[in-house]
């Protein structure tokens, strides 16, 4: 099999949740359950994935095509409804259900829409059969934390370091993992550096060495940012430094809180690193969107991500 490696950056606080909490947030973020990192499921990579090319799609239906589109998908698919669906909503009802051997009773007029609906399918799936590709579950790489200098510092840890490389086949830029729990590595161009040493919220952290050299680091990641710090340390963080957000619910005809209406709701936050697999059966990928929301809260603008292929 064979697969491409992505990284997702997150540019506005992301929430994938896993229900509600036990503790002290109701609505949690996911998290892998041997780590407690944070985590992106892959159905929540995959689901925007396929609306974004589902949309793709549907813009290109002039209206010359939309009826003769809607009368093969009521006529040969036996979607009932099709007239009085919008655009979108028959191209993906039309994914659900095509087949391609009926390719041959459609209208010559949209046989290139259906030929590209049969491809999505062929690639991502449908309701009759799995699609060529799957999607590995989003693994975090860096996390962002409040730095005593230059703003914030993006942290990873060799564990994690040492799982990419696992993962991808890809040889990170740490050879050495030893480094105690006060200590940190960080680039040669660094900025969040005071004394030699690196404060990362109350955390005080001597810098081992600058023996990452800045052209090693990712090129989604902003180098003069880096800090690779002990694996618990990481770990403590990425579990308590999360972002928390408090909403309420106001009565529409009194313009006060409505009673009871109050829940906290976790948030992985901007600038976060993930890396998540495309797997293909037959080596045939698709192209990915430059931009995907993922999660809830979408129109809040929550979840806006930046996916940018290895």
């Amino acid at each position: 099999m064979n697969f491409e490696t992505y990284f997702i950056r997150v540019l506005t606080p992301m929430h994938v949740g896993a229900g509600e909490g036990l503790g002290h947030i109701d609505l949690p973020i996911e998290r892998e359950t041997h780590t407690g990192f944070p985590s992106i499921q892959a159905t929540a990579i995959k689901g925007p994935i396929r609306t974004e090319e589902i949309l793709k799609i549907s813009k290109g239906i002039d209206e010359s095509k939309e009826k003769s589109l809607r009368n093969f998908a009521k006529e040969k698919l036996g979607i009932e409804n099709s007239d009085e669906l919008g655009k979108a909503s028959i191209v993906e009802k039309i994914l659900e259900n095509i087949k391609p051997e009926i390719l041959r009773e459609a209208p010559g007029d949209i046989r290139d829409i259906l030929n590209k609906i049969i491809f999505l399918a062929d690639k991502l799936g449908s309701k009759d059969r799995e699609g060529s590709l799957a999607f590995v579950d989003a693994r975090i790489l860096f996390f962002p934390i409040k730095s005593l200098k230059g703003i914030f510092a993006l942290i990873t840890c060799p564990y994690v370091l040492e799982r990419f490389k696992r993962d991808t086949n890809i040889t990170t830029f740490l050879s050495e993992t030893s480094i105690a729990d006060d200590e940190c590595f960080v680039t040669d161009n660094s900025i969040i550096t005071v004394n030699n040493q690196v404060v990362l919220e109350e955390f005080v952290l001597n810098v081992k060495e600058r023996k990452i050299q800045s052209q090693q680091v990712f090129p989604t990641v902003d180098s003069k940012r880096v800090a690779i710090v002990h694996d618990d340390m990481f770990s403590h963080i990425v579990k308590n430094y999360t972002e928390i957000q408090t909403h309420i619910k106001v009565d529409i005809e009194k313009g006060t809180v409505e009673k009871g209406a109050l829940w906290t709701e976790e948030y992985v936050p901007a600038e976060t690193i993930f890396y998540f697999k495309v797997i293909s059966k037959n080596g045939n990928f698709i192209s990915m969107p430059d931009i995907l929301q993922i999660g809830g809260n979408s129109s809040t603008g929550k979840g806006i991500v930046e996916v940018i292929k290895l």
